[in-house]
């Protein structure tokens, strides 16, 4: 490879990532079904559903794909799952969004 050759390194995408829905819903229409779904998500994880919590908070991720509240909840379902580096990279993307959101 020549040396000014740029090494790009591929997307990560998180094998729960949903595909994203937002740009077919007008702004209150996302933000009221992910809402809905980190909801669902949040009485899952509060069960201990942890899975059932990652696929709430991957769904409303679909409406919401930069939203750093469900991507810190999420985060911390893959913690309780003890999915690590999933976990890693969803506080990362949280972080990356919302560097304000104190989570």
């Amino acid at each position: 490879m020549p040396a000014d050759e740029e090494f790009s390194q591929p997307e990560i995408k998180n094998a729960d990532d949903e595909p994203d829905l937002s740009a077919n819903e007008s702004k209150e229409e996302a933000e009221t079904k992910g809402l809905a779904l980190k909801d669902e998500g949040n009485a899952a994880l509060k069960d201990g559903h942890y899975s059932e919590a990652v696929h709430h908070y991957s769904m409303g991720l679909s409406h919401l794909p930069d939203n750093a509240i469900i991507l810190s909840n999420r985060a911390l379902a893959y913690i309780k799952l003890e999915n690590y580096g999933l976990a890693i990279q969803d506080a990362t993307h949280a972080i990356e969004s919302d560097a304000s959101y104190p989570k």
